[in-house]
């Protein structure tokens, strides 16, 4: 009797072993995030042709949005958009193989539109966060940057709203050939423009004309 009981003991001991066993192998056969290796996370180059980017990996159906590859093409950061909640999600190109996104250090869940600068080192955004990070959202949403120092982001910043560092703004996206309207619609790609985003008492509309006026 004592040894039937052993012998169920040690065979349910086994199967328990062997089903861990198997389950650890599905796991890492089966990952939920595919192996992605090369450029554009392992997807066909760009073209001419618009077309949905990664999909079911970036592109999810879940209102992905504004997204930016680094100029080395070795990160990958956009926005998952939810009206009135936004984050900031990246992936990135590790040792050769991109990893699954996360959500950015600095982002909140009170972010609203954003974009990267050319040479991949800074993030404009608006959101309505806290100014202290704590507490409700705001009423009104303002302007924020973050910088990326060595491999990591750091920590967002509100916009310095004086004239002079709005006109540095404008200045790094504009052209000769612009016009007031051509770079309102340059700033609203750039960054959602609400009322007050730059700080209360700043109108946009006043420092381009000065920004179109200097330049003549």
């Amino acid at each position: 009797m004592k040894t039937s009981k052993r012998f169920i003991i040690t065979l349910m001991v086994l199967l328990i072993f062997m089903g861990a066993v198997l389950a650890q192998k599905n796991t890492i056969e089966k990952p939920d995030f595919p192996i992605l290796k090369g450029p554009y996370l392992d997807q066909k180059p760009p073209g001419m042709t618009p077309e949905i980017f990664a999909p079911g990996i970036i592109s999810t159906g879940y209102n992905e949005r504004v997204a930016c590859f680094t100029p080395d093409g070795k990160e990958l950061v956009y926005m998952l958009y939810g009206f009135p909640v936004g984050v900031f999600l990246h992936v990135k190109e590790i040792d050769g193989i991109w990893t699954k996104p996360e959500v950015m250090s600095f982002s909140g869940k009170d972010n609203g539109e954003g974009t990267m600068s050319p040479d991949g080192k800074t993030i404009v955004f608006c959101t309505n966060m806290p100014l202290n990070g704590e507490g409700e959202p705001l009423k009104d949403y303002y302007a924020w940057i973050v910088k990326k120092k060595s491999e990591a982001w750091g920590e967002p910043e509100k916009y310095k709203s004086g004239k002079s560092e709005i006109l540095k703004l404008i200045d790094g996206i504009s052209d000769e050939n612009d016009t007031k309207k051509t770079l309102l619609q340059k700033l609203n790609k750039m960054i959602e423009l609400k009322p007050n985003i730059f700080g209360i008492g700043i109108n946009i509309n006043e420092i381009l004309e000065l920004y179109i006026n200097n330049r003549k």
